[in-house]
């Protein structure tokens, strides 16, 4: 019982996270944020057996640290070994249908990361909290679950303020 506890603080943690990254409009302050909430969630995910998801958001974590160091340049082999690392280090993890979402999720973001369209970014945060919720209700990630439903309604106010930002008034 207490690991469940633990894990739920890193949750927490991770949720705060999560929130702050949906409202970032530059790429870096996008993946420091994310990277951070990725690597609490992990620990959580890992307190609760939820290997699958302590994978992916480890990998996602990695990949956050490779693309910001080519800012805005990342060359598209380093998106290719990272979709084949992704999917690759998750194979062994996946049981059923509800642990492919974190695999789903971490390609999904990585490659729209790897476009450098904030919009597209903010609209992939709307999907993948989504299927997120379900993961994280299966595994027992209650704060988790929490955070994909704020994730997903911050991810909707950032995309608003987002697209209200590009569009040029005359």
């Amino acid at each position: 019982m207490e690991w469940i506890l633990v894990a739920q603080l890193f949750g927490l943690c991770g949720f705060i996270f999560s929130v702050t990254a949906t409202q970032q409009e530059t790429k870096n302050k996008i993946l420091l944020h994310n990277g951070l909430a990725n690597f609490l969630s992990g620990i959580q995910y890992l307190c609760l057996g939820a290997y699958s998801g302590c994978v992916a958001t480890f990998i996602a974590t990695g990949r956050n640290i490779v693309f910001a160091k080519y800012k805005d340049n990342v060359p598209l082999y380093v998106l290719i070994i990272y979709l084949i690392l992704a999917i690759g280090l998750n194979i062994t993890n996946i049981t059923d249908i509800i642990s492919v979402i974190p695999v789903l999720n971490i390609c999904t973001y990585g490659i729209a990361i790897y476009q450098n369209d904030i919009k597209l970014l903010k609209a992939i945060v709307i999907l993948n909290g989504t299927l997120g919720m379900f993961y994280d209700i299966s595994s027992l990630a209650f704060v988790g679950a929490l955070n994909q439903l704020v994730q997903v309604i911050s991810g909707i106010i950032g995309y608003i303020r987002y697209k209200n930002r590009q569009k040029v008034y005359v």
